[in-house]
């Protein structure tokens, strides 16, 4: 991205941000459930990269034409055990009762691999039929309450400066406050019920500024994220965070 101009941090809070009365949190959306337990690429961050197997020989087989989750049992709220790649193939074991899953021989183990974005070869018809293992108990989604070190980008150069804040959660209403100076940067959002990002604007002189935030699903005290400028197409700051003595994530911008 080019920038035919630089603004100083002093310069960004006069053209974008006044201090605001009370607003009320956006109404935004939320990550859309998948079906079934389906499982596609949009969770495949949780997963540790494997390299790809070699193609099986012999019996059924099935492969995948995106990136999809096996996990130890039917649905999404069981453990992720391995991240099956565009173009793998696995040895199928058996399917389960509705023969919505195949059960199959990963590279981690056996797993349970959700079929409506499968391929298979071979006969299928004579599988072991598997039942499904207890369904976990269901662990609370992280909250974002507590007192945050943030990284924000206040200028076009890519510069960051760090605060430390505190992040207040209601339900799924999220507010935090930054102060510089004289001036407040208020955000107001909505957490996802998975507790994984919240979505929201900063009221502004302006009008509004968008922003995002994703945490880290392998560190939990770990958000990245970005805010939009929307009155300068293009320019996109980061927005970063951790507690608990976690290092700055890199990348701060996520997008």
């Amino acid at each position: 991205m080019s920038w035919t101009f630089k603004l100083t941090t002093t310069g960004l809070l006069i053209l974008f941000l006044a201090a605001c009365g009370t607003a009320q949190p956006a109404e935004v959306a939320t990550e859309a459930a998948g079906g079934a337990g389906g499982e596609q690429g949009g969770e495949a961050t949780e997963a540790v990269t494997e390299e790809a197997t070699e193609a099986p020989t012999g019996g059924a087989t099935v492969s995948v034409s995106t990136n999809m989750n096996c996990r130890s049992g039917p649905g999404s709220n069981f453990d992720l055990v391995y991240l099956m790649k565009a173009g793998e193939s696995a040895d199928i074991l058996g399917t389960n009762a509705s023969g919505q899953y195949w059960v199959i021989d990963s590279p981690n183990g056996e797993c349970w691999l959700w079929n409506a974005d499968a391929v298979t070869s071979g006969d299928t018809s004579g599988l072991t039929a598997y039942t499904s293992p207890p369904t976990p108990t269901p662990v609370p989604p992280p909250d974002w309450n507590g007192t945050w070190h943030v990284w924000l980008g206040l200028d076009s150069s890519g510069n960051l400066q760090d605060f430390t804040i505190g992040f207040t959660q209601t339900g799924e209403d999220f507010y935090c406050e930054i102060r510089i100076g004289m001036t407040a940067i208020k955000l107001y959002g909505t957490v996802s019920d998975d507790g994984m990002y919240i979505t929201g604007t900063i009221p502004a002189s302006g009008g509004r500024i968008p922003f995002h935030f994703h945490r880290n699903p392998d560190d939990l005290r770990q958000f990245s994220g970005i805010w939009q400028l929307e009155t300068f197409p293009g320019m996109d700051l980061d927005f970063c965070g951790s507690k608990g003595g976690a290092p700055q994530p890199v990348p701060c911008r996520y997008h």
